[in-house]
């Protein structure tokens, strides 16, 4: 049986020859395999959280996915998948991002909503001078 030491970074066993090799890591670490599985670890217990503290994240989910699959969505999926989609893209990226993803196509839609809604002060764009 030949003798191995610890991963640097993760502590899993290697051989001598592959440590010195690629700078004492296992190659899960040096290729960051292993940190991409964590990642998606986090973001599935999140994602179980979020389940659980707010009741619509599992419809924003699927409208997503229906979307991408370009499956039909009712009129009221319609509205409820375009308000949030605008929201979200305008918070993370500002309405540049929005109208320049292919979330800008839902843009009436978006409108609709935010006029049903009575949030009519949202469609309001203002630029500073």
């Amino acid at each position: 049986m030949s003798y191995k030491i610890p991963c640097t970074e993760c502590g899993v066993m290697v051989l001598p020859s592959t440590a010195e090799r690629i700078g004492g890591f296992c190659m899960s670490c040096k290729n960051g395999t292993r940190r991409n599985i964590e990642k998606v670890q986090e973001c599935c217990k999140r994602e179980g959280e979020l389940n659980k503290t707010y009741p619509f994240h599992e419809l924003c989910r699927e409208l997503v996915v229906k979307v991408y699959k370009q499956e039909a969505l009712s009129d009221d999926e319609k509205l409820y998948y375009s308000v949030n989609t605008l929201g979200g893209e305008v918070y993370n990226g500002g309405f540049v991002q929005y109208f320049e993803n292919s979330s800008g196509e839902h843009y009436r839609d978006a409108e609709l909503g935010i006029f049903l809604l009575e949030k009519t002060n949202s469609l309001r764009l203002s630029i500073p001078c």
